[in-house]
This record gives structure tokens, C-alpha cells and sequence, in this order.
């Protein structure tokens, strides 16, 4: 019987060998494949091959980078049918029409992978237009962009710095790896043996996903230097989450710092302008900081609502531009103008603080950015602490990628979704302390609600949750009418319709027959093809809905991300829900219906609003839905699944621990029924998270080409 000792000690021996070949400077395997044609060895959806013939060509327009290339790359398709004399000529000129290069080349004998190169050996000038034209004396298929007949080419220099970027990062890697490996053998040695697979997991997980990592992220993103360098960043946050985490006695400082890492990496991989409608939240939030509370109506036919602003704004995108306030114009706005200003706080303070040192365009933009992703992750993290239950699946919505996007974004949706989960927290919270509201709480609360309610109409819905603080049931709803906390919805409710009468009156329908009016009308007469209609909607675009709420079309809806990313997050946030930690409080009927119901009232009001005011009237789709806009309301079904699937497990005197992998949170009820929750270690949840965050930024990398 071989000891565990013995076990333990074959354990490090073979994690040492292992880190030896692998990952050591002068290691005996190859550890990564880094390749200068990475970019043409993977056929992705949106690429396909264009089949061309004799007296027939394929031809691509390229930027020039100023540097000296020495060859250029493509990719073929070759049919076992073509005659073994086929040939391939590439030539390209410049916007003179002079020819730079021209090569002929032999198909046969067929180049590895089927990628031929053409040399080059000339400065290509900056910004300047080539124009690459390639022909054939058979029949053949060239690699090409999104069903074109425009070739992918592939540059290459002598001083190509994502090659270099690509060596730095898996350098970093390894020792990254052999940093975690050490500690592997370390932990191997010293752990008790009761501890030892719950210690373990995290740390050999990210060990693991370190190479899965840096394989994809030089397969996807081998020709963009700066998101190599962010790939390193992202590289070293994972180690640290696996070995950071082993020593952090709490979750949230632990979610925190996971959340805030992630937030970094979306901001710095997301260009300016990238994020759905940016550009109209700047300029809305730029004219709050100057003080315009309302923005103006300048052609109601034509849709044109903004305000008199500096044109210079809108040059963004521009690293040198400047504000000039002697060059003021109409600064159009018209989806963004309805918002009320406490959507912007963080932005208008950013705007404000950067005005104060620079005039230049972009880094005022960055600046109202980082403001309002600040303000946004510290609502977050209290949030988090505030949560009495269901933490992991609140901390799960708030790693999706698109809720990151929209947190670090210039967008209201960042400040409405961080109040969202601060609210639904804050409200839990108090359900579980079961004693009277005090006069601090009362206030906190009804400002909350009151700042909700203005951000977004919809949204207002989630403060029916305060109902829940109503004791013991009686009258409507079984619900006892406490005037002073009935204050807690309605004022809310009152301050959401004024809003929306002052900031909704710049609001000007696009299309021939769309009529709000009549919209309502049509649905109040025609109730059940309304239902069919929302039905419908729900077959046709579901999954859209689904994928875009969780990470798929990112940036302006183009940036389309791994099927992977919105697979594995659907499971754990399902998982997690089925199986997450409930409260007592909320095992009374009429809170798990509360719960429900704001659940489908706020998913009814998001496809009525846009039904009403982006459709025609009777049309048979709700069309104009995006994902994000289910976000804010996404906590409160997982806690209300989760009371569902709890009570229906448990005894709710006893313990209550969930069966989720690495759960390292339950509650325990002592004798009396009151609750206690006891936190543990780092979970794998966090490393998996992140994990799927880091494929998403190389994803975001490889639009950015």
C-alpha cells in the first residue's frame, strides 16, 4: 500500500519534470506555437473562400503601417482536380498605379498550409493605399473577408512588434506558470489531507488555463501588438487570482478585485466610440456639464434633437483633437437626449475633471470612461457585501462581458444597472435583519429607488421589492398598506413620471408609422395577437437576446465572441441559480411572488416600451431589442429561482450549503432561525469568469485588426 506521503512526493516530482520541459528558459518542448500566419491557419465563420480562374483575379486594398515590409502572405485553396502547372501571380501598386512588387509562383509544390508569400522588400508610407491584385492560370480558391472576393493578406516587417509582443507574452507566461507550479508543489507538501483538493483546485485550474490561454491568444491575436501586451495583463491577473485567492479569507474583497481587473481589461481593449450608442451618451453627457439640462428639437421630420456644443467633440476618435469653443454647432443626440442627468454623474465629473487639464477631445472621453467604470465598481462591490444571499450569482451577471462593457462605457446603463444591483441588494439585506427600518435606511433606500426610477421608466418596476419589508400580511396582495414604506414605491414611482414628462418631451419617433399612440391603442384592441406577437418575438429572437445579454455582439453589435464565452457563463449562472443560497425570509409565498412578478412585469415593460416607440404600429416582431436592457432585472429571477429550488430542497432549520463546485459560501440558521453566513476561499467560479473574460478580449482584439 503505497503511503500518501509517497503519493504526494510522485506528485511534485512529476509537476517539477513537467515545469522543466515546459515552461523552464531552456526547456526541452516547445511550448507554444506562435506562427507570423496564425492569422490565416484558422477558417473563421466570417471568412470564406473565393474561387477565381484564367482572365480572372482577386484583389484587397491595404493601409500602409511605415515600416519596411519584407513580404506579404495569403492563403489558397487548391482542389485535388488542378493541374500540376498551376501558377499564381501577385503584383501590388500603390494609389499611382506604380507597381512596388510582383512575383510569380509555382503552386505546386504546395507550401505548407497552403500560404504562399509574396516579397515585398519596400516602405510601405503611413496611411497611404496599396492595392494587392492576384490572378491564376487555373482554377483556384483564395482566402477572403466575409464572402468577398477580397483577399485576407498578411503583412510581415523587419521589425514586426507583434511577433516581438507575442515571444514577451509567452515569456511572461511561463514564468507565470512556473510561478503557480512551485506553489503547487509547495501546497502538495504542506496541506492537510481533509484540505487538500478544496486548496488545490483553484490553483491547478489556473495553472491549466494559463496554456489554453496563451495558445489562443497567439492563434487570435498574433498580428496586434497592444492587445498582446494586454493579453500579459491578463495573463498575470490569473495567476494572481489562483494564488491571491488561496490566502483571501473573504469572497467579495476577492470578487472585487476580480471585478475591477476585468473592468481594466475591457477598458483598455475596447476602442473609443466601440460601446453600443457611445458616441450620442458622450455628447448627452458633455452638454449636462455644462449645465443644458434639456436637449433641443432642430428638425422634428428629419429626427434632429441636440444642442449647441462645440463640434470638435465629435472628432473623438481623433488623438489630436482639441475642443474648440469658438466653433460651436448642432451636436445631434436624439437617442440619448431623454436621459435624465443622474444616468451621467460619474461622466459629467469626468468631463468636468479632465476639462480642467487638457483640451484634448480623446483624453476628456477616456476620462469621463474611467469615471463612471470607478463609480460603477465601487456600487458593485457594495453590493456584493450588502447581498445576503445569492452572492456568486449576483457576482456572475456582473462579470458577463457585455455588463462590463457597459459599465466601463460612456452609457447610462452604467450607472443604471450598478444602482440596480445595489438596490436589489440593499433591499435583501434589510428583508434578512427582520427589525424595523431605520430612519438612515429609509432615506438611503427611497434616494435609491428615486434615482433608479429616473434613469430608465422600465426600470422603476424593481422597487416594488420593498413590498417585501411589509411584515405581515394582510389586505391587498396579502400585503399591510404601511403608509410610510408604502412611501418607498410610490415616491419613486411619482419621481420616474416626472422624469420622464421633463426628458421625454425631446423624444422624436424614426419611421413612417410609428405612433405611440396608436401602438397602445392597437394593443389594448388586440390583445391576443399582442401576445402572439410577443411570443413570436421570443422564438425568433431569444437566443439573440440571450447571447447578446450574456457576451455575444459586443462593441456596436459587430464584435461577435466565441460560442464558448456564452455557453459556459449560461451553465454556471444556471447552475449556480439552481443550486445557490436562498434566505429564510423569502420562503413566504408572497415574496417569492413579488419576486416573480417584477421578474415578468420588467421583462413585459422592456418589450412594450420598444414595441411602442421603435415599432410600427402592428407590426408582428418586436424588433430593436438588445440583451443588455434584461440585465438590471436578471438578479431578482436568479433569487427568485433559487428560493424556488432552495425550499424546495432544504429544511430551511438547518444547514444550508449548495452543491455548486468550490461554494465556498452558506448560511446556517442556529436554533432561534437567524441567519449566519460564513465565507470561505477563493472560488473556481472567479478563475473560470475570468477566464471567459480573457477569451473575450482577444475576440475583441481579433475585430480590431
Amino acid at each position: 500500500m503505497i503511503s500518501h506521503f509517497k503519493i504526494r512526493i510522485l506528485f511534485c516530482v512529476l509537476v517539477f519534470l513537467f515545469l522543466f520541459i515546459m515552461v523552464m528558459p531552456f526547456g526541452l518542448i516547445k511550448a507554444y506555437d506562435i506562427d507570423k500566419d496564425n492569422r490565416l491557419l484558422y477558417e473563421e465563420k466570417d471568412y470564406t473562400y473565393y474561387f477565381f480562374g484564367q482572365d480572372e483575379y482577386a484583389t484587397s486594398i491595404i493601409e500602409g503601417n511605415g515600416e519596411s515590409v519584407e513580404e506579404l502572405s495569403f492563403r489558397l485553396r487548391i482542389s485535388s482536380k488542378t493541374d500540376k502547372d498551376a501558377k499564381i501571380f501577385a503584383c501590388m501598386f500603390d494609389s499611382c498605379g506604380n507597381v512596388v512588387a510582383k512575383q510569380e509562383m509555382d503552386v505546386f509544390p504546395r507550401t505548407r498550409n497552403d500560404i504562399y508569400s509574396m516579397k515585398v522588400d519596400c516602405n510601405l508610407e503611413k496611411n497611404e493605399k496599396y492595392q494587392i491584385v492576384i490572378s491564376t492560370n487555373k482554377d483556384i480558391g483564395i482566402y477572403c473577408k466575409s464572402a468577398t472576393s477580397s483577399p485576407v493578406i498578411v503583412l510581415h516587417s523587419s521589425n514586426q512588434t507583434s511577433l516581438k509582443s507575442a515571444v514577451f507574452s509567452v515569456q511572461i507566461s511561463k514564468i507565470c506558470i512556473f510561478l503557480l507550479g512551485l506553489f503547487l508543489i509547495v501546497l502538495i507538501r504542506k496541506i492537510p489531507d481533509e484540505m487538500i483538493v478544496s486548496k488545490l483546485i483553484p490553483v491547478v485550474l489556473s495553472f491549466v488555463l494559463e496554456f489554453v490561454f496563451l495558445q489562443y491568444l497567439t492563434d487570435h491575436a498574433i498580428e496586434n501588438g497592444y492587445y498582446q501586451n494586454v493579453g500579459v495583463f491578463l495573463i498575470v491577473v490569473l495567476a494572481l487570482i489562483g494564488i491571491i485567492g488561496f490566502f483571501c479569507q473573504k469572497r467579495v474583497p476577492m470578487m472585487s478585485f476580480v471585478l475591477l481587473c476585468s473592468g481594466i481589461a475591457m477598458l483598455v481593449a475596447l476602442p473609443v466610440g466601440k460601446v453600443p450608442d457611445e458616441a450620442n451618451h458622450f455628447y448627452r453627457a458633455y452638454q449636462l456639464s455644462e449645465g443644458k439640462l434639456f436637449a433641443k428639437v432642430y428638425d422634428e421630420e428629419k429626427g434632429v434633437v441636440g444642442d449647441m456644443l462645440p463640434t470638435s467633440i465629435m472628432n473623438f476618435e481623433e488623438k489630436e483633437s482639441v475642443v474648440d469653443t469658438n466653433d460651436i454647432g448642432i451636436v445631434e443626440f436624439s437617442n440619448t437626449a431623454l436621459y435624465a442627468p443622474v444616468c451621467y454623474i460619474p461622466q459629467i465629473i469626468g468631463i468636468k475633471t479632465a476639462k480642467l487639464f487638457t483640451d484634448n477631445v480623446q483624453s476628456i472621453f477616456v476620462t469621463a470612461r474611467v469615471f463612471g467604470f470607478i463609480l460603477a465598481w465601487i456600487l458593485c462591490t457594495i453590493a456584493l457585501y450588502l447581498m445576503p444571499c445569492c452572492k456568486e450569482m449576483l457576482f456572475i451577471v456582473m462579470m458577463f462581458p457585455t455588463t462590463l462593457q457597459e459599465m466601463m462605457g460612456i452609457t447610462s446603463d452604467s450607472m443604471t444597472m450598478a444602482l440596480a444591483f445595489l438596490y436589489i441588494a440593499f433591499v435583501l439585506n434589510l428583508i434578512q435583519k427582520e427589525r424595523k427600518v431605520t430612519q438612515k435606511e429609509y432615506g438611503f433606500l427611497l434616494l435609491l429607488g428615486c434615482m433608479l426610477g429616473s434613469c430608465k421608466i422600465v426600470y422603476v418596476v424593481i422597487v416594488l421589492m420593498t413590498l417585501m419589508l411589509f411584515e405581515k400580511p394582510q389586505n391587498i396582495f396579502g400585503l399591510r398598506l404601511e403608509t410610510k414604506k408604502l412611501t418607498l414605491v410610490m415616491i419613486p414611482f411619482v419621481i420616474c413620471i416626472i422624469s420622464n414628462m421633463l426628458f421625454g418631451k425631446a423624444f422624436i419617433s424614426n419611421g413612417d408609422n410609428i405612433d405611440a399612440k396608436g401602438q397602445i391603442l392597437y394593443v389594448l384592441t388586440h390583445v391576443f395577437d399582442t401576445i402572439m406577437t410577443v411570443v413570436r418575438s421570443m422564438t425568433t429572437y431569444g437566443g439573440m437576446w440571450t447571447g447578446e445579454m450574456i457576451g455575444d455582439h459586443l462593441g456596436q453589435l459587430d464584435i461577435r465572441t466565441n460560442e464558448i464565452v456564452v455557453f459556459v457563463l449560461l451553465v454556471i449562472f444556471a447552475i449556480n441559480t439552481a443550486n445557490g443560497n436562498s434566505i429564510r425570509q423569502l420562503y413566504r409565498k408572497r415574496n417569492i411572488f413579488i419576486l416573480m412578478f417584477i421578474s415578468i412585469s420588467g421583462f413585459a415593460l422592456i418589450l412594450g416600451s420598444i414595441y411602442v416607440t421603435w415599432n410600427e404600429v402592428g407590426d408582428y416582431l418586436i424588433r430593436g431589442i438588445q440583451g443588455r436592457y434584461f440585465t438590471p432585472v436578471l438578479p431578482i429571477l436568479g433569487v427568485g429561482i433559487s428560493t424556488l429550488f432552495q425550499k424546495r430542497r432544504e429544511n430551511i432549520y438547518g444547514t444550508i450549503k449548495a452543491s455548486y463546485p468550490r461554494q465556498m459560501e452558506r448560511i446556517v440558521y442556529d436554533e432561534n432561525g437567524k441567519v449566519n453566513i460564513e465565507s470561505g476561499l477563493c472560488s473556481c467560479t472567479d478563475i473560470i469568469l475570468f477566464m471567459m473574460l480573457m477569451i473575450t478580449i482577444v475576440d475583441i482584439g481579433k475585430y480590431c485588426l
